[in-house]
């Protein structure tokens, strides 16, 4: 409830109470590293990440977040095993697939990124990351044209969120300055 709360470190106070009663019940290493990654603490959550996939394999958070942190560490190997597990469980899930595509293409294995960072795309055509990460993998397969498709969208949705950006702006200075007015007499 604590963490449901946002109270993360009466979470981790509780957590620590439950490790002393016995060994780890399921969840309880998801929700320390879910708290440790809010506070900053990327390797205590991949240790309580490794924790949580030890006691439930199946658990798909866990291994998610747990693949995501060990490919920001360079260890793409690792993270790539444990998000062919979370796709295993998850097939249709795209971060799952951005997650994948990024690790493989960080090895390397281009041939292997593009499907996933292709079906990203398709399932969320503003998503970014993943059109970035998609122009660079087309860019080394010798697809240039390709590339320049998704840097050209990439240049749209960025014009779009900064249209949006200035749009809620101009929306608070309206707010703003007719609250500001002083009543007419």
């Amino acid at each position: 409830m604590s963490f449901s709360a946002g109270d993360c470190p009466r979470a981790l106070e509780e957590l620590e109470r439950a490790d002393a009663l016995g060994s780890p019940l399921p969840t309880q290493g998801f929700l320390r590293g879910q708290c440790l990654m809010e506070e900053n603490d990327w390797a205590g959550a991949v240790a309580a990440f490794r924790q949580e996939v030890a006691v439930d394999p199946n658990h798909f958070e866990a291994q998610l977040l747990l693949g995501t942190l060990l490919r920001e560490e360079n260890r793409g190997e690792e993270a790539l095993s444990h998000l062919e597990r979370a796709a295993r469980l998850r097939p249709d899930h795209p971060s799952v697939h951005f997650g994948l595509g990024s690790v493989l293409a960080d090895l390397g294995r281009d041939e292997d990124a593009l499907p996933h960072l292709e079906r990203v795309v398709e399932q969320a055509p503003d998503d970014m990351k993943a059109r970035v990460q998609l122009a660079g993998v087309y860019f080394r397969l010798g697809r240039p044209e390709d590339a320049g498709r998704q840097r050209e969208e990439v240049k749209r949705i960025m014009t779009e969120q900064q249209a949006r950006a200035a749009d809620g702006v101009r929306g608070m200075v309206s707010d703003t300055s007719g609250a500001e007015k002083p009543p007419s007499e």
